[in-house]
């Protein structure tokens, strides 16, 4: 997680809560902070600056360059981690910060997200919450996107990267693709938000299968689906698993803090980023760094309940546009949240699904291999077979999050909605 900020004149601040930074700071093994060139405390943020400043919390090497005059900002798995098996990993986040300038690049996915806030200072963060004051204009950037902010305004070239002319359509080289994913993505040693459905089963099994150190991390109400669900599934396995309940009071207090500090409002929203949060905190708390999670997986196979409805009501094309629409804006909100929350536990989250091999494989699948009345995710149940995942869990249809933990359905109740 990351906020900088690059003045055209002397500023007082960069506009965030020193309590939000020192409960980060806390959480993440280093704190990089940087002001005109030179190294500072958290304490210094609130002092005036004349020319840059940056925060950096992550858990590894090589993420903070100083130039002199400039900051350059390394935002990959590799750097981001210390791990330098992830050095082919296509998820990253570039930066440069000088006096009244800030330029980055971003991924084919934004799966590093980064917002700008209109401002003087102008400043980028991974959440705009992070850098704003009230009332200020803020936006997110899209993927593969090179960008420019200076006194003369936003400048952004956008070049989209994508390899759609796959005419192989099998499980098997989805199977590889996923395999390959987590070789480029995925660190010995991770955590798997684990909800027992098969867009989590099957990362976690190849995982495991790929001889890396992997806990399954359930998160739900005593009693929930997911809950059931997941140590079932997980027992079938044969993976290492642990379960989270949260209580009412616990469920309260999270969801109170991640609504100040990341300023979502939504009841879909809080659920997911309080699930998010739990997760990567169990994670975090057994010396995990890396949360690894199955988005993107619903808007490339089909899987949302809604795309059978369209499908029945308007027909193949539509339900394809919304597909696309889906995935071209994941990045708006859902990455950015679950990334964010995930942050604010002291982990990285990374999706192995976003990886631009299977987005490009996906974009190549006639529909029919993805959805076909009333069964959804098609070709990813016959590589979850193809694995070696049994067919009770292979054909099992689950619940989306929010619901299946029974966490949203709780908080619609405490807040009375």
């Amino acid at each position: 997680m990351f906020i900088a900020a690059a003045s055209m004149g002397t500023t007082s601040l960069l506009h965030i809560s020193k309590s939000v930074m020192e409960e980060l700071a806390g959480r993440w093994p280093r704190t990089d902070i940087v002001i005109d060139g030179k190294r500072a405390s958290i304490e210094e943020l609130s002092q005036p600056f004349q020319c840059y400043a940056v925060l950096v919390l992550h858990a590894g090497a090589d993420v903070v360059a100083m130039h002199g005059d400039h900051v350059e900002l390394n935002l990959s798995p590799s750097a981001i981690l210390d791990d330098s098996s992830l050095k082919n990993s296509p998820f990253f986040l570039k930066a440069k910060i000088s006096a009244g300038v800030i330029s980055a690049e971003t991924d084919n996915y934004s799966t590093i997200p980064i917002s700008i806030v209109f401002d003087d200072p102008i400043a980028v963060a991974s959440w705009h919450r992070l850098a704003e004051s009230p009332n200020q204009m803020f936006r997110p950037i899209g993927p593969s996107t090179e960008l420019t902010i200076d006194r003369g305004g936003l400048t952004e070239v956008r070049e989209i990267r994508s390899k759609d002319n796959i005419y192989n359509h099998s499980p098997e080289l989805l199977l590889r693709l996923i395999e390959s994913s987590i070789e480029k993505n995925v660190s010995n040693r991770c955590a798997v938000l684990f909800s027992g459905g098969i867009d989590s089963t099957l990362l976690l099994k190849l995982i495991m299968d790929s001889g890396r150190a992997v806990l399954a991390v359930s998160v739900g109400l005593r009693g929930s689906h997911d809950l059931v669900l997941s140590e079932r599934v997980a027992r079938v396995i044969g993976a290492d698993r642990v379960s989270v309940e949260v209580s009412q009071d616990r469920l309260l207090k999270e969801a109170a803090r991640i609504r100040d500090t990341l300023g979502i409002s939504s009841l879909m929203d809080t659920s997911l980023a309080v699930l998010f949060f739990t997760g990567a905190l169990e994670a975090a708390n057994n010396g995990i760094r890396q949360l690894i999670a199955g988005q993107g997986a619903d808007e490339l196979f089909g899987g949302y309940r809604k795309y059978l409805r369209i499908y029945q009501e308007s027909g193949t094309s539509d339900v394809e546009k919304a597909m696309r629409h889906d995935l071209a804006n994941l990045w708006r909100s859902g990455i950015v949240r679950d990334y964010s929350a995930t942050a604010l536990a002291g982990c990285l989250l990374t999706l192995p699904y976003l990886d631009p091999e299977i987005v490009g494989f996906a974009a190549s699948l006639p529909l029919s291999l993805k959805i076909r009345p009333p069964q959804r995710k098609i070709i990813l149940r016959e590589a979850c077979r193809v694995a070696g995942i049994p067919e009770e869990v292979a054909a099992c249809e689950k619940k989306a999050a929010q619901y299946g933990s029974g966490i949203e359905k709780l908080l619609k109740k405490l807040y009375k909605i």
